[in-house]
């Protein structure tokens, strides 16, 4: 099966908090000024896609997540939150 067809869902995967990671790309993209419309043209994703990964009803593909994360300059470490629980 083709990865980028995978879909993640929402919850905890092996450690992985999917509701941070949502809540770390919504912040990023804050910061930076980014809307779901310039994701979906600079990305070539759809804005519903978009909507929905972000709002929790579904979760991006892998692709898409790592090219979003690309996109807002978001380390793995930041988007899972182990440079959050390093600090601690």
């Amino acid at each position: 099966m083709d990865q980028r067809n995978i879909n993640i869902q929402t919850g905890n995967f092996k450690g992985f908090d999917f509701d941070y990671a949502r809540e770390r790309i919504k912040k990023a993209m804050d910061e930076k000024g980014c809307t779901q419309r310039d994701l979906e043209s600079a990305l070539n994703i759809s804005q519903s896609n978009i909507s929905k990964g972000l709002s929790g009803s579904s979760f991006f593909s892998l692709d898409n997540f790592f090219r979003i994360c690309d996109y807002l300059d978001l380390s793995m470490d930041e988007i899972s939150g182990l440079s959050k629980k390093s600090k601690k």
